[in-house]
Parts: structure tokens; sequence; C-alpha cells
């Protein structure tokens, strides 16, 4: 179980075996807590308002809504959110657009899946 002090994280991947990665590789030291698990960038502004993450890894293409178009609706219910674009679309204009739209990190799926979560840690302190 999670420490009261533990980071708050908030999944968000249209793939739940994703998903379930990302929960093993965030929950091996105890300091982050998964809070919710969303399937699309609707699914995320709803939790996010529900939970108010520290942390929302949010994926851009999923059904829906798109983590794009999700960024400032999530920045909005949830502002002192920090948010981690993890996504296979990362060609620089990419991740130029996600920042620019309020993500504060951007991580390529298929890199060293420690780099995401750095990022996660590096959102928590953010917060």
């Amino acid at each position: 179980m999670a420490s009261t002090d533990a980071c708050r994280v908030l999944l968000v991947d249209d793939t739940p075996e994703i998903r379930q990665v990302l929960r093993a590789l965030l929950g091996v030291t105890g300091e982050l807590e998964v809070v919710g698990e969303a399937r699309d960038g609707r699914e995320a502004i709803s939790l996010a308002e529900q939970h108010q993450p520290d942390v929302v890894v949010l994926d851009i293409a999923m059904p829906v809504m798109t983590g794009l178009d999700a960024i400032p609706e999530i920045a909005r219910v949830s502002p002192e959110t920090s948010i981690v674009m993890f996504s296979a679309h990362a060609s620089p204009d990419t991740r130029e657009e996600a920042l620019r739209r309020g993500a504060h990190h951007f991580v390529r799926k298929g890199g060293d899946p420690t780099e995401v979560v750095e990022a996660v840690h590096e959102g928590c302190a953010e917060g």
C-alpha cells in the first residue's frame, strides 16, 4: 500500500496492456500511487477532475478524444496536475504541439522504460 504522501498518478492509454505495464513500472518504489486509469481523453478529463492527480501519463492517439485535445481540458479541471505525454507519435512537431498545449514532459513509447518513471518523478516534484 502506498504511503499518504505518495505522488498520485492517472494513467491514460487505450491499450490495457500498456496501462498494466505502466502501473507495474510506477509501482516498484512505492513512491507513486496510481489513482485511476482511463481509455481515452474524455475519460481522462473526468478522472482528473475527480482525483486531482499530481501527474497524468497521457497517450496521444486514442479513440473518442485524443491526448492532445485533452491536455487543455485536464489543465482546466486539475490545474496543479503535471502532464507527461507518453506516445509512439514522437515527431518533433508532435512533441512541440503537446508542449504548446500544456504538457510538461514528452516521453516516447518504446524507449527506455526508466524515462517515463523519471518524467513522472519530475512531474511530482513540479506540483
